[in-house]
């Protein structure tokens, strides 16, 4: 189990080198796994983690035990061969060979449990357990469908005759709440975060950053709003003057786009590809995404889960307060792609920084 995409990645590299062929990557080195091989594949645990009371264990220590688990129920019950034997067309087969493919994808998830929730202490106690905070990224299997289209190379047109995809989930969220955007290739990464924030719902209030891997140095790189402040840290590239093109690549991990650094959303953003734009479309634009942002200043992915309760129970003590902080009534599953409306990245740049780019 790695804590992300990002710091797993050394740990492959590193057994592809020390066990060689010793070690199966599914699919990449085949669909059928030879008895003599360990095999490394690709899970996400939002397909199971709520089929399974969570006790005491933190989120990530709940992840591991659901994904074991439900590896172990699936095996003895011949269930996990056919997830290793996916039922696919050719040229999806073909596709998910280079781009992966996740384990359980187009099975039934597990049945959801309903758990005691844990007291605050019993809280505090699995919190303290942790010794490191969670930065770990989930998202339901519909995030990662493969999409078998046309792509078209970067440098085969103009910037402004081309738009990336990205698909765009919200950490920890289940279930998931994601949106797919398309945005002009000729994008830099703030007008990308100003779209991420007007699909998703969110109000721009926090700071911002993307994590991301450069196709060619493989580097992580922080993008975002440079702070001198903290010196330590490695470096963060001013968004507004960095492309997003020259770091879209489908050989390289999703990017991680973190906002409000208090209640610590995260999101994964994935590249999908690169089409030639539609004559009668405008960008950037929503195409699809399911279920409601969480509001502003809720406290992060439990705080979300505490609002969401009280907002479902007429009987919770936090019911009507709830709902008249968030202005009369919240759906969780209320989501139209067709009613998001994008700002003006560079309008949205002179109201955060006072004067014109």
């Amino acid at each position: 189990m790695a804590k992300s995409t990002h710091s797993g990645l050394p740990w492959l590299l590193r057994l592809r080198r020390e066990l060689s062929d010793r070690v199966h990557f599914w699919p990449f080195d085949g669909w059928e796994i030879k008895t003599t091989r360990s095999a490394i594949v690709e899970v996400y645990p939002a397909l199971w983690n709520h089929g399974y009371d969570r006790e005491l264990r933190t989120s990530d220590q709940h992840d591991a035990y659901s994904v074991a688990r439900r590896i172990r129920e699936a095996d003895r019950d011949g269930t996990l061969s056919k997830w290793l034997a996916p039922e696919l067309s050719d040229e999806e087969l073909a596709v998910a060979k280079v781009e992966g493919w996740i384990l359980g994808v187009g099975a039934a998830p597990v049945k959801q449990v309903v758990t005691k929730k844990p007291s605050a202490r019993e809280r505090k106690v699995a919190k303290a357990a942790a010794h490191v905070p969670s930065v770990k990224v989930t998202a339901a299997a519909t995030a990662r469908k493969l999409h078998v289209v046309r792509e078209v190379p970067h440098n085969s047109a103009s910037a402004d005759a081309l738009i990336h995809r990205f698909l765009v989930t919200l950490g920890e969220t289940d279930p998931v709440v994601w949106r797919r955007i398309e945005v002009p290739a000729r994008y830099s990464f703030w007008d990308l975060h100003v779209a991420i924030q007007d699909a998703m719902g969110w109000l721009d209030y926090h700071l911002h950053e993307f994590q991301v891997v450069h196709p060619k140095t493989r580097n992580l790189e922080r993008i975002g709003i440079p702070d001198d402040e903290f010196i330590d840290e490695e470096p963060c590239l001013a968004g507004w003057e960095v492309g997003v093109s020259e770091y879209v690549d489908r050989h390289v991990p999703p990017m991680l786009y973190s906002y409000d650094f208090g209640d610590e959303w995260r999101h994964t953003v994935f590249y999908e590809g690169t089409w030639s734009a539609e004559d009668d479309a405008t960008y950037p634009r929503c195409v699809a995404g399911a279920r409601r942002c969480p509001p502003e200043d809720c406290g992060g992915t439990e705080g979300f889960r505490d609002f969401l309760a009280a907002v479902a129970d007429r009987r919770h003590p936090e019911h009507a307060g709830m709902l008249r902080w968030v202005g009369g009534s919240f759906g969780p599953e209320a989501f139209d792609p067709a009613t998001v409306r994008f700002d003006d990245p560079k309008e949205r740049w002179r109201i955060a920084f006072g004067s014109a780019d």
